[in-house]
């Protein structure tokens, strides 16, 4: 009936493949051969494309990990507000972990400026 044959690499003479093996096929089946073979090109032409620019990857944050990271943050400002002797030394700075030191800056210029 059928038979898998590998098309040439070159577009030009893949649909030249095309119209010479399916020579006797319908027309309707041919032409939506050559319309997959052009599909294809176009997709490896575009991923050959976007592999030469370098962009930065967009990481995703599930919701519930950035509520639980807001709500850590608001029970640490809640505690270092509690805390003056926190708020006076500037020692505690490298114990705390790097993800939460904004909101320590932030509750020390709070502090600082009386709001």
């Amino acid at each position: 009936m059928w038979h898998r044959t590998e098309l040439s690499s070159k577009y030009d003479e893949a649909l030249h493949q095309i119209n010479s093996q399916l020579e006797y096929w319908p027309k309707f089946l041919v032409h939506k051969s050559k319309q997959r073979l052009t599909k294809l090109t176009q997709l490896l032409i575009r991923s050959r494309r976007l592999e030469k620019v370098e962009s930065c990857k967009i990481e995703t944050i599930p919701a519930r990990h950035a509520q639980r990271d807001a709500r850590t943050e608001r029970k640490v400002c809640l505690s270092l507000l509690g805390c003056e002797t926190l708020l006076v030394t500037y020692d505690v700075l490298p114990c705390i972990r790097p993800k939460w030191q904004h909101a320590l800056t932030k509750v020390l210029k709070m502090s600082y400026w009386g709001v």
